[in-house]
């Protein structure tokens, strides 16, 4: 058999270190490698590179691969093993401007999904350079979690959208821009326009509700999702979440709480969704330790902002009900940093200062809402704690 058929052969088996044994065994000046065609030689080359990456015998590979490829693989490499802030380093020494595609996809879906912010990038270029629909969804995914964009930018972003020939995908990233003005009603519509309505659908509306306080529909919209397609966990967090929020009475709840852990037996033990799941199946149980032990385990491995959002609630809002204010106060104020649109931590962080009846807590707690209200101008929720909580300290006739 000749090299190259013996090497491809053993890659498809991913017998990677038998492609380093054979290979290093071989002159690299023999026919079998000279006698090769230019296609033929390169393509042997990119086979002992991975065979290198995939041995963890990454210098070795740096000599046969471009230098953005191994930052490539190495970014694939600390993704797998959960170390974002390294990959983040990795990918950042390819320049933004000369960098093949799939590395500003990368570099777009890491800020975006695991840090929530832009981290320094120039959102222009990004905006300039999308090569699909998917890369303009993570440009809005990055607008929906707090970054900002100049008039010139939403113009030249929806320019962008209107030249997809795919209704439903202009459609589907248009509500993007509607959630972030924080029209939410208008984000229903369009999500109820398109059509099938499928599980990501029935998901992306059950977060919409979510976000406006309606969490009958949340549990709806998420328990419809599901029962469409029984073995993904996505969003059982929250389901679970809105299941305790909405379900009364506790031998009622206990039934469907039991009945939603029976079906998670069949997840994926690695997913966070999951152990947020469990964490909210404690505190129904008023099992507030189990609960936070779920709940700092689903943070630890949490792939998204999302997803830790959630674990920060259940952790925090088990801390408000075991009388733990400070605690909870520390947990609320660390997770606005990192999802500072979430009106639900503003809300919670209210709670648990205005509890603590301190000294200057009313004062305190008119700060946060504040804050709120810089951040959150347009939201009817916002609107209501910021009325509430000065109306309260109007009736009291003083700010303590």
């Amino acid at each position: 058999m000749k090299l190259l058929d013996q090497v491809a052969s053993l890659y498809n088996q991913e017998l990677f270190e038998e492609i380093v044994f054979l290979y290093e065994f071989t002159n690299p000046k023999s026919a079998e490698i000279t006698d090769l065609s230019v296609k033929n030689q390169i393509l042997l080359q990119v086979y002992v590179a991975d065979a290198y990456f995939e041995s963890q015998q990454y210098k070795q590979s740096a000599k046969n691969f471009t230098q953005t490829e191994v930052r490539y693989r190495y970014y694939r490499t600390l993704m797998r093993i959960r170390h974002y802030a390294e990959a983040l380093d990795v990918l950042r020494e390819v320049p933004f401007q000369s960098a093949p595609t799939k590395i500003k996809y990368a570099l777009l879906r890491l800020v975006t999904v695991h840090f929530g912010d832009d981290r320094g990038f120039d959102i222009q270029e990004m905006i300039n350079n999308p090569q699909s629909a998917a890369f303009l969804e993570l440009l809005f995914l990055q607008i929906r979690q707090g970054m900002t964009l100049s008039q010139k930018q939403q113009t030249d972003l929806t320019a962008k959208v209107n030249f997809l020939n795919n209704s439903n995908m202009k459609t589907w990233l248009t509500l993007h821009f509607e959630i972030m003005n924080r029209n939410h009603t208008e984000g229903i519509r369009q999500l109820l326009n398109l059509s099938p309505q499928g599980y990501r659908i029935s998901l992306e509306m059950a977060e919409v509700y979510n976000l406006m306080g309606m969490k009958a529909e949340c549990h709806d919209a998420i328990k419809c999702a599901h029962s469409s397609e029984q073995d993904r966990s996505e969003r059982m967090g929250l389901y679970a979440r809105v299941l305790r929020q909405t379900v009364t009475g506790d031998v009622r709840l206990n039934l469907r709480i039991d009945a939603l852990a029976s079906s998670l037996k069949r997840s994926d033990s690695d997913c966070a969704d999951v152990w947020i799941a469990y964490g909210e199946f404690a505190a129904a149980k008023k099992d507030y330790s189990k609960a936070i032990h779920f709940a700092c385990k689903a943070e630890n491995m949490s792939p998204d902002i999302f997803t830790r959002s959630l674990s920060r609630q259940l952790k925090a809002g088990i801390f408000v009900t075991m009388n733990k204010f400070v605690d909870a106060e520390k947990i609320l104020r660390s997770a606005i940093v990192e999802d500072p649109k979430n009106f639900q931590f503003y809300e919670m962080l209210v709670d648990a200062i205005i509890n603590q009846k301190k000294k200057h807590s009313v004062t305190r707690a008119l700060n946060v809402v504040d804050i709120c209200m810089e951040r959150l101008p347009d939201d009817p929720q916002a609107k209501t704690l910021n009325a509430m909580l000065k109306l309260k300290t109007k009736r009291r006739g003083t700010v303590s």
